[in-house]
């Protein structure tokens, strides 16, 4: 684990879970490499209250798993676990589609617009902050119309959960499925067709869930090594 290039921007606890993040996205803390909240202070420098909260926050993000014992390690990030984190992404999407679509108006358009453009454009290419950042733009203005705020905690949620972790999946033969799913999605909300708009995410859902069914064996590892620059969230997140 290299510890040379640890900066602390932000809180110091935002730091450390960036960090340890990206160590782990890139391989730097495999599956199964136990974490201690002490010998990560004593390496970091830091106190043992920052660490204890980014690990906390590592844990309900899916990257630290607690066994039995209470001993905390690097999760392994099986295709089963692949599958159940886009299902439930998958769900709150249509969720916050059903609800927020009759309340998006005119003033909602430039907003869909920006977010559809910056997915679309950045998700072939593989830069993955500014694919998120675009489909959380389009996330968090599909809220804004819903103004429904237990369901906003719970989309927030369920979309950071997935959303980090699902970036390390190999989903080139996903992609543009995802951009031709979008831009339905947000022409049909904006023309006012949100059965069409969940229709079409219905579609979406039936094909991702298939295709990765068959990428591998349930149990198998997916996870892969994830540039950092491109891998730790920044902006808004789906």
């Amino acid at each position: 684990m290299d510890l040379s290039i640890f900066e602390a921007p932000g809180t110091l606890r935002e730091a450390i879970v960036g960090h340890l993040r990206a160590e782990i996205m890139n391989g730097g803390l495999p599956p199964g490499h136990p974490i201690k909240d002490a010998e990560l202070a004593r390496q970091l420098k830091v106190s043992i209250t920052p660490i204890r909260e980014a690990v906390m926050q590592l844990t309900a993000e899916g990257w630290l798993e607690i066994l039995p014992n209470k001993r905390r390690r690097v999760a392994a990030f099986t295709q089963r676990d692949a599958m159940e984190a886009m299902d439930v992404e998958l769900v709150v999407m249509r969720a916050l589609i059903e609800r927020a679509g009759p309340k998006v108006s005119l003033q909602h358009h430039a907003d869909l617009d920006r977010g559809l453009d910056m997915f679309c454009r950045a998700l072939p290419e593989h830069a993955t902050a500014e694919s998120r950042q675009g489909f959380g733009l389009i996330m968090d203005t599909l809220l804004g119309a819903a103004d429904h705020r237990e369901l906003e905690q719970l989309v927030k949620f369920a979309m950071v959960r997935a959303s980090t972790r699902l970036v390390t999946y190999p989903s080139d033969h996903l992609i543009q499925n995802w951009v031709s799913t979008m831009t339905q999605i947000v022409h049909r909300i904006e023309a006012g067709e949100t059965e069409g708009a969940l229709e079409v995410l219905d579609a979406h859902t039936r094909f991702v869930l298939s295709t990765m069914s068959r990428d591998r064996d349930a149990g198998d590892s997916v996870q892969q090594a994830v540039p950092v620059q491109q891998a730790v969230p920044t902006g808004p997140k789906p």
